[in-house]
C-alpha cells in the first residue's frame, strides 16, 4: 500500500510524488525564484536550476513543510551537500560562504 501523505498547505491527502512537488513549488513562490544563499534570481520553468532543499533533511526527521525548505540555486546546492560531507552541520553549511 502506498503511503499517504497530506499537503503542506491544505493537508488534503497526496501521494509522496505530489506532495514533494507541492511542496517544492511552495517553497520556490515563497521565496519569489530567488537563491537565499546568492541572491541570484531563478528560472520559474521546469527543471531549469531551481532546488527546493530541505534545512533539516526528512531523513533526519524534516518535514516537507514550508519552513523546512528554502530555494537555492544548483551551485549553491551543491555547496550545501559538499559542506555538509565534510562534517558541517546543516544549518552551518547552508549560512556558510556561497563562493
Amino acid at each position: 500500500m502506498r503511503k499517504r501523505y497530506r499537503h503542506p498547505e491544505t493537508m488534503i491527502p497526496c501521494s509522496d510524488a505530489e506532495m514533494k512537488l507541492k511542496w517544492s513549488l511552495l517553497v520556490k513562490n515563497r521565496d519569489n525564484y530567488i537563491c537565499v544563499r546568492c541572491n541570484k534570481q531563478l528560472s520559474r520553468r521546469p527543471r531549469c536550476g531551481t532546488v527546493a532543499h530541505h534545512i533539516i533533511p526528512v531523513a533526519e526527521g524534516g518535514m516537507h513543510t514550508i519552513d523546512n525548505g528554502i530555494t537555492v540555486c544548483l551551485s549553491c546546492h551543491q555547496h550545501v551537500h559538499i559542506k555538509i560531507k565534510k562534517g558541517l552541520g546543516y544549518m552551518e553549511a547552508l549560512i556558510s560562504d556561497p563562493k
